[in-house]
């Protein structure tokens, strides 16, 4: 198990989906990630399957994205543990089976806790065409598919590796977890594609549907991994930065 300290302020997909990765937050659950009102520290547990362990440049990025837009003056810090899995296929449910099985901390006191899972095997919602690299399971709990997200790198006609689709796909799921788009904060501004609910309208931002769906990747000339001004917006409008 590895414990790691955040700096506290002024921090510092590849889908081959085409199942949204998008569960439905709640307002009250949006805000205790996004703002300082009920918990003012944030803890990351992240379990990883044996050899499934994400990127440091993938960890790195997620750090700096909530050290940039969540209000947690009393700082944040993350654990990571490894776990052996037999599993070559995950149902939600059996998400949610290995999270009360593995999953050491809950909110408590001035703590809000957001819960991550890499794990080999495949969502069982794949098909030959469509695969989940990742998914919203759970109030601000995550799960990506690292095998696929590592396979997704040699797919033809993308200019980004494997390596990218990981950061990408981390951003956009823990995207949703703060309530983007319309996934449980109020929105500034109509931003929501109502062809994709739940995902920006806008090709720039990580929230974009394509991000997480071979059918629009290639047609990216690169894969965003940052909010745009809209999700921006969001999130300081229920108390984020």
């Amino acid at each position: 198990m590895r414990v790691r300290p955040l700096q506290t302020a002024g921090v510092l997909l590849l889908a081959l989906v085409l199942v949204s990765g998008c569960f439905r937050s709640s307002p009250s659950a949006s805000n205790d990630l996004v703002s300082s009102t009920k918990y003012t520290r944030l803890f990351i547990e992240l379990d990883y399957v044996q050899g499934m362990k994400p990127r440091t440049g993938t960890t790195d990025l997620l750090e700096q994205r909530i050290n940039e837009r969540l209000s947690k003056p009393d700082g944040t810090q993350l654990q990571e543990s490894a776990f052996q899995s037999t599993r070559t296929s995950y149902t939600n449910d059996d998400l949610r089976e290995i999270e009360s099985q593995q999953r050491q901390t809950q909110p408590s006191g001035n703590q809000m806790v957001l819960y991550l899972l890499f794990l080999n095997g495949h969502h069982s919602k794949d098909t030959a065409n469509e695969k989940v690299l990742g998914v919203q399971y759970g109030r601000a709990s995550i799960a990506i598919f690292k095998e696929t997200v590592d396979a997704s790198g040699g797919l033809l006609g993308l200019t980004f590796n494997a390596a990218d689709v990981e950061k990408a796909v981390v951003i956009h799921e823990f995207g949703h977890a703060l309530g983007l788009v319309n996934n449980g904060l109020s929105m500034v501004k109509n931003h929501e594609d109502t062809a994709h609910p739940k995902h920006s309208n806008n090709q720039d931002s990580v929230m974009y549907w394509a991000v997480e769906n071979t059918l629009g990747l290639p047609g990216l000339d690169r894969l965003p991994n940052d909010f745009d001004s809209d999700d921006i917006a969001d999130i300081r409008a229920a108390g984020g930065k």
